[in-house]
């Protein structure tokens, strides 16, 4: 009967609540992702970056803007 106290049901509302809240972020992130173009998922703030090597930042930056800016240019 301790679980029905005052001083019980705190630690379980809260772990519900939490557990609730969990749940509905992994849903909500896996209907945001579904809307995004196939491809990597980039990172807050960084984006895409972190895919760019810095040795040969010229073709890489062209590596991975090609496919947006041809896009944009009407070219294939």
């Amino acid at each position: 009967m301790e679980l029905l106290t005052g001083t019980g049901l705190w630690p379980v509302a809260i772990f519900t609540v939490i557990f609730i809240l969990l749940v509905d972020l992994m849903h909500r992130r896996q209907r945001w992702t579904s809307r995004y173009p196939p491809g990597p998922v980039p990172w807050p703030v960084l984006g895409n970056l972190l895919q760019v090597d810095l040795d040969n930042m010229p073709y890489s930056l062209y590596k991975v803007w090609s496919l947006h800016l041809t896009g944009l240019n009407g070219e294939n």
